[in-house]
């Protein structure tokens, strides 16, 4: 009876194991999945796949010489260092997009002066030097770029013309995001908008290309203050367009129109919004402003089937930044820990299902924190943090930080930001990327493999946010409004933050500070 039981109970573990795997691989292949890659019309022959998320590509290490570029891996396995043509240097981030470190081409094509577009698993990449004439692929140098030595490069396979892309979908491809060429000097006057178009690739995808007359710097693309809107501003240029005004029949949008700034020489696309998307503008060989359009990453999913990991940060002897009040410690562990069980409590009560990094005043390593992304399957990353600014107390507000361009990250961290803002009664500082910090980002989101965000309260050294933070009304209310942007993130369709919460909050401003 033993020896039955025992080969029961061992069948048992095996199916579930089986079937985890199943699982996991079936979530992947949804969100990431390799494709083919054309440079220059050359066949990218690598040891593993270029994969393509939806928005980004992923490129393999060893591809790198394809694009005549020279590397060396950093200390950590977790950036590469590139030599570019004029003799200086550029650091570029390594994703983790599978068990591999591979490379971002969101964060490469700026450096290497590329276009490129995914269509029916083809990726198509174009290659330009500074004065816009094609690089030669068909020899590429040898590269070294391993800290355990180097590998050897095999050729690259024979031309190949990209797969027939006739059919249903005749719209051009969508290209990812990323700036492709250096910002051209704009000569005097107003440049001219000549045409829009908005092009449907599928629901998950779309492209806003805006023709002009000679090139301009890329635009700044911002979300409206109340998320209902994409604002693409054009600098120094005026619209001549046959139409100011565009209706949209997509998920996405409703309606596009044309306005001028108040004085200013700039043009504003307004685009009007169904939902959050994410977004990566680039300019093309034609000189054309193209803005891709997409869904985020692990958006689309149910409140009911969201798996998230909510990470307090700091704690144990990790105290993070403090301030000293009537003698007493504030520390940061703590009001992250109380907000990230306010935030995980929402969370529940939405019926997503959670993880917390640590419950307790207790210490767990950097890396272990994104790790528990692939441990449980994670869809979404968010750690709570306390901002500080010593020797400047009038520092104040909310920042929401993801890593370096990921536009899907950089969505959840609009949505979340600008829901915080609402209620909280503290200034908003709006999404920013972790490249201003540090050159290869901080280590909880360059080491996360989903969408991620990292949610700096607001400062611990302003008496004005403190008092706040320690006032368990704001704390319940700013979880919540965390809560509501990774609701609006993942459902799609925009919400509205309850009236009234806004005034709790500025009403509790006047709290004395309280020792912990």
């Amino acid at each position: 009876m033993r020896i039955r039981k025992k080969s029961r109970d061992s069948f048992v573990f095996i199916l579930v194991v089986v079937l985890m795997l199943v699982w996991t691989a079936a979530l992947a292949a949804d969100s990431i999945h390799p494709v083919e890659c054309l440079v220059q019309g050359v066949e990218v022959n690598t040891s593993q796949s270029v994969l393509w998320d939806g928005s980004d590509l992923f490129l393999p290490l060893d591809s790198l010489k394809f694009f005549q570029v020279d590397f060396h891996i950093n200390k950590g396995d977790d950036s590469i260092t590139i030599n570019l043509p004029d003799k200086s240097q550029a650091d570029i981030p390594l994703a983790k997009p599978t068990r591999e470190f591979m490379v971002p081409m969101s964060a490469l094509a700026k450096y290497i002066h590329a276009t490129y577009s995914v269509a029916n698993n083809v990726c198509t990449v174009t290659l330009f030097n500074p004065t816009g004439a094609n690089v030669n692929t068909q020899s590429p140098m040898n590269v070294q770029g391993s800290v355990s030595g180097s590998y050897s490069i095999g050729s690259p396979s024979p031309p190949k013309s990209p797969a027939n892309t006739s059919g249903t979908n005749t719209a051009p491809p969508v290209a990812t995001t990323g700036e492709t060429m250096a910002p051209p000097i704009v000569p005097p006057g107003d440049s001219i908008i000549q045409n829009v178009q908005w092009v449907t690739n599928d629901s998950h995808h779309a492209q806003i290309i805006i023709s002009m007359n000679r090139p301009v710097p890329l635009p700044k693309v911002i979300f409206s203050p109340d998320m209902n809107s994409l604002e693409i501003n054009i600098p120094k240029s005026i619209a001549q367009t046959s139409t100011n005004q565009w209706t949209i029949d997509h998920p996405f949008a409703t309606s596009m129109s044309f306005s001028s700034l108040p004085n200013s020489d700039t043009a504003q696309l307004q685009v009007q919004l169904k939902q959050t998307v994410a977004y990566g503008e680039y300019r093309d060989a034609n000189n054309n402003i193209i803005v891709n359009l997409f869904s985020p990453r692990r958006s689309g999913i149910p409140m009911n089937q969201l798996r998230i990991i909510v990470d307090p940060g700091h704690g144990g002897i990790d105290t993070g930044c403090h301030a000293f009040v009537a003698g007493h410690s504030i520390d940061e562990k703590t009001l992250t820990l109380q907000i990230a069980k306010l935030l995980n409590q929402d969370l529940i009560n939405d019926d997503a299902t959670t993880w917390m990094t640590r419950t307790t005043d207790t210490y767990v390593g950097l890396y272990e924190r994104p790790a528990l992304e692939s441990k449980y399957n994670a869809d979404l990353f968010v750690s709570i943090h306390i901002d500080d600014c010593p020797g400047n107390d009038h520092a104040s507000g909310t920042s929401v930080y993801y890593h370096m361009n990921d536009a899907s990250s950089r969505a959840l961290a609009i949505s979340i930001a600008n829901s915080v803002a609402k209620v909280s009664g503290l200034p908003e500082r709006g999404a920013l990327s972790d490249s201003i910090l540090y050159h290869t980002g901080l280590a909880v989101l360059r080491k996360s493999v989903v969408p991620a965000v990292l949610v700096e309260v607001g400062y611990i050294n302003n008496p004005k946010d403190r008092t706040k933070l320690l006032n368990p009304k704001v704390q319940t209310i700013v979880a919540q409004a965390i809560c509501d942007g990774i609701r609006n993130y993942v459902e799609g369709p925009l919400h509205t933050t309850p009236s009234g919460a806004s005034d709790v909050a500025d009403n509790d401003v006047t709290l004395k500070d309280t020792a912990k």
